[in-house]
């Protein structure tokens, strides 16, 4: 619950204009594998396999450490959710002309065409009779506003 506050909070700065960036400098493939290792009691309990795949074992950059591990929280956490029992999670740290780019891809249930130009948009949740894992709808707009408040600077 704590979690969720937080995040309708940050968007609500988001809204206002007021969150800002804390850039440090420092090895951002060592911050996303503390990250991801956070999260091995929780796919060991669904029986998941969360993979983090990086072309590079070192990366010193200038980032916001923590709008990328609420970022990176939240896709592990949603990909996991949705993964199937025994299913895998790959998260995948690319590097291309001074971008970084987060790719996560899992083997779950996808989501049907015609609402991918829905998803990132806030409270937006699709229609399922598995109610083992209803959300809020905030997940997907959250990651992507922080994105691009990252991508901005």
């Amino acid at each position: 619950m704590n979690e969720l506050t937080n995040q309708i909070l940050d968007l609500q700065k988001l809204d206002a204009g007021n969150l800002k960036l804390n850039l440090t400098n420092t090895d951002i493939v060592a911050h996303m594998k503390g990250i991801i290792s956070s999260f091995e009691g929780f796919c060991n309990k669904t029986q998941c396999k969360l993979l983090f795949i990086s072309q590079h074992s070192s990366v010193e950059c200038l980032f916001d450490k923590d709008k990328i591990t609420k970022i990176t929280s939240n896709l592990c956490q949603m990909h996991s959710k949705n993964s199937y029992e025994g299913g895998e999670v790959n998260l995948e740290l690319t590097f291309s002309n001074r971008l970084l780019a987060i790719n996560v891809k899992d083997k779950g249930r996808g989501i049907p065409k015609e609402h991918l130009d829905n998803v990132f948009k806030r409270y937006y949740q699709l229609e399922t009779s598995n109610t083992q894992h209803e959300g809020t709808g905030i997940g997907l707009a959250y990651v992507k506003e922080l994105a691009e408040l990252l991508k901005v600077s």
